[in-house]
C-alpha cells in the first residue's frame, strides 16, 4: 500500500469558480422580449459574448467566442414554484438531466448545465480543514454583523436579532475559532509556552 506511483493519477475536476454562472433569481426579473448581452474577458482580452433573450417560460441563449470562432444557441427552460408565504421562486431546468437548479454553469463548447452534468466541484472541496475552519469563523462574524478580521474581538448584538439567535451564533463562532486556533497550533507545533493565547 502506498507504493511507487500510488494515489490519484488523473486530472482534478474544475471548480464552479472558473465558470460563468447563470442564476435563476437574476435572469427571472427580466421582462420577456428584452435582450441582454454579457461580455466575457480572460486576462483582459475579450473572450466571448452571451446574448440572453428572456421568454415567458425559458431563456434563449446565444454564445459566441471571438478567438476560437465557436458559437451555439440554447434554450433553457424556467419553472416557478410557489413559496409558503406568497410569491414564487424561479428555477432553471438543466438541459441535460432535467433537474431544477438555482444556478447553471457554462461549458464554452457545450452550453449551460448543472454542477453534476458539468462535472464540477465547489471551491470549498479543495480547502484544507484549517482553511475551512477559518472561513466558517469569518462567515459567522459576517452573519453577526461584526467587522471582518478575527483579531477584532467580539461585537455587540445587532439590532432586531433575537437574543437566542445571537447566543447560538456566538457559541458557534467561539467553537469554530477554538477549533481553528487549536488546528493552527497543532500545525505550527512546538511553540514555546505563552507564545499563543
Amino acid at each position: 500500500m502506498g507504493g511507487f506511483n500510488s494515489g490519484f493519477q488523473g486530472r482534478a475536476k474544475d471548480t464552479t469558480a472558473s465558470r460563468f454562472r447563470l442564476e435563476a433569481t437574476k435572469w427571472a426579473r427580466l421582462t420577456p422580449g428584452t435582450t441582454v448581452t454579457a461580455l466575457f474577458q480572460r486576462h483582459g482580452v475579450p473572450a466571448g459574448s452571451l446574448e440572453v433573450k428572456p421568454q415567458s417560460d425559458a431563456l434563449g441563449l446565444s454564445y459566441a467566442h471571438e478567438a476560437h470562432g465557436r458559437a451555439w444557441q440554447q434554450d433553457v427552460a424556467m419553472e416557478n414554484t410557489p413559496c409558503h408565504f406568497g410569491g414564487s421562486r424561479p428555477w432553471l431546468v438543466c438541459p441535460d438531466c432535467g433537474r431544477r437548479c438555482g444556478v447553471l454553469f457554462m461549458e464554452p463548447t457545450a452550453g449551460f448545465a448543472c454542477v453534476e452534468c458539468s462535472n464540477l466541484n465547489y471551491p470549498s472541496t479543495r480547502e484544507e480543514p484549517l482553511e475551512r475552519r477559518f472561513h466558517k469563523a469569518h462567515a459567522l462574524r459576517a452573519r453577526l454583523g461584526w467587522p471582518p478580521g478575527l483579531d477584532m474581538g467580539q461585537g455587540t448584538r445587532p439590532r432586531y436579532m433575537h437574543k437566542t439567535t445571537f447566543d447560538r451564533l456566538v457559541t458557534a463562532y467561539e467553537r469554530s475559532m477554538g477549533q481553528a486556533l487549536s488546528s493552527l497550533k497543532a500545525k505550527l507545533g512546538g511553540l514555546p509556552e505563552g507564545a499563543w493565547p
